[in-house]
């Protein structure tokens, strides 16, 4: 049971040790003295944390979006961000209970004192079915009027033990489902009970910077995070990962398999050509994503390891080959480098190239084209076999100006043609 008066999960293992996983509480008044649950746990459960982000596949892959974690450092609070805390808040219609006024920074402690807050609408928000309210700023103190520290296997309010806010002060924050609310850990807020017939869920995520101290007094304990190079320790996942993407040298490429093409390139061969077109080509996008395009080119088909390469003529829809392929790619990167920063940078990169969602990615699906249509032209020039096929389908997918001249430049080096078969 989650309760609001913070007290009362001082000394509870289930409520300190939910920081690496994904646990369960309902609102209070929902059992029997006989320890039943009054009703349905779908309408009473108060909320799901708080290691969502870490442990269920579908948060995972939300909080390690591009759009989102852009969407953390617009403000210019955190530069790099890393989410250590999320969990859904269900206030359920009629029984959903107030939360006090607080301050994030009570409760989450960093070196730089910095949290940024991410509240998330699943469902619309109103003053009936209790909506955030705050106090806005700006804040004249630096730290907030409260801390909850953790000793050992209990936890305790630092004097004073309460915070005093002007609940005239405080604001409604009604938005519609699918907004987002930002703010840093200083931010006073609230929620009043929810006695309308409507819920009011939403996700919340928080985030610290990577290369900030996320201190032991937090009530919250994080698995210890790997940044160093592997020790010995490390070996026995590093052996099993390495001979699994070792697979890359030996899966050959689909397209070419169906073509009947004898001896076709591997998925690592086209991953390391592409990998120099990336460098020699770099001038493309700016500075910044440049090291990006690359590490993403790296990495782009890791997860043909395991689904093997996937292509767009056996009749799997775009939809079944992305469910296939993450499932590969968390298996690949959290079985063996789980807790580790770089699994999670990697997973990013992968999600950002296969959603398209930035120009890196952008250019990286183009040359990824321009690659297979330079292979094709070399099928073509030395098997003297026509793969017409593969210029059809990529020519009108190259849309950057000078990709689309190269495209054309490679389609005029093509040998004397005689009709496809296909």
């Amino acid at each position: 049971v989650f309760s609001n008066h913070i007290k009362k999960h001082t000394k509870d293992k289930y409520f300190l040790e939910s920081g690496d996983k994904v646990r369960f509480f309902f609102e209070e008044g929902s059992f029997t003295q006989e320890g039943q649950l009054r009703g349905s746990p779908l309408k009473l459960v108060n909320k799901i944390g708080h290691a969502l982000h870490n442990k269920e596949a579908t948060f995972r892959a939300f909080a390690v979006k591009n759009q989102l974690q852009h969407l953390a450092t617009q403000l210019g609070y955190i530069k790099q961000p890393r989410a250590v805390q999320s969990m859904v808040i269900c206030k359920q219609a009629q029984v959903g209970g107030e939360v006090k006024p607080h301050q994030d920074s009570s409760f989450l402690h960093t070196k730089s004192g910095r949290i940024l807050g991410m509240w998330i609408a699943l469902e619309d928000a109103t003053q009936d079915n209790g909506c955030l309210q705050g106090i806005p700023g700006p804040y004249a103190e630096s730290s907030p009027q409260t801390h909850f520290v953790r000793e050992g296997d209990t936890c305790r309010f630092e004097v004073p033990t309460e915070a005093n806010f002007d609940l005239d002060k405080m604001q409604p924050l009604e938005v519609g489902q699918g907004s987002i609310i930002l703010f840093t850990g200083l931010f006073p807020h609230m929620s009043y009970a929810n006695h309308s017939t409507k819920s009011r869920f939403a996700y919340t995520i928080h985030w610290i910077d990577k290369t900030d101290e996320f201190l032991p007094s937090n009530w919250l304990q994080l698995p210890p995070k790997n940044k160093d190079i592997p020790g010995a320790s490390n070996f026995n996942n590093l052996f099993a990962l390495f001979t699994l993407t070792n697979n890359l040298k030996q899966i050959k490429r689909t397209g070419w398999i169906h073509s009947g093409i004898p001896k076709p390139e591997s998925v690592s061969d086209h991953s390391h050509q592409l990998s120099i077109m990336c460098i020699i080509l770099a001038d493309l996008i700016p500075p910044s994503q440049r090291d990006k395009l690359l590490r993403m080119a790296v990495v782009h088909d890791l997860a043909e390891a395991i689904a093997g390469d996937i292509t767009p003529f056996e009749g799997i829809t775009p939809t079944e080959k992305y469910a296939i392929e993450d499932r590969a790619m968390r298996k690949i990167l959290y079985n063996y480098l789980d807790n580790w920063d770089i699994s999670d940078d990697i997973y990013g990169l992968w999600l950002e190239y296969t959603n398209g969602e930035t120009q890196a990615a952008q250019i990286l699906k183009q040359l990824d084209k321009i690659e297979m249509l330079f292979q094709a032209k070399e099928y073509e020039h030395n098997l003297g076999i026509n793969l017409d096929q593969f210029f059809n389908y990529s020519m009108d997918k190259i849309s950057h100006p000078l990709l689309s001249q190269f495209a054309d430049y490679i389609h005029h080096k093509r040998p004397p043609q005689t009709p496809s078969e296909d």
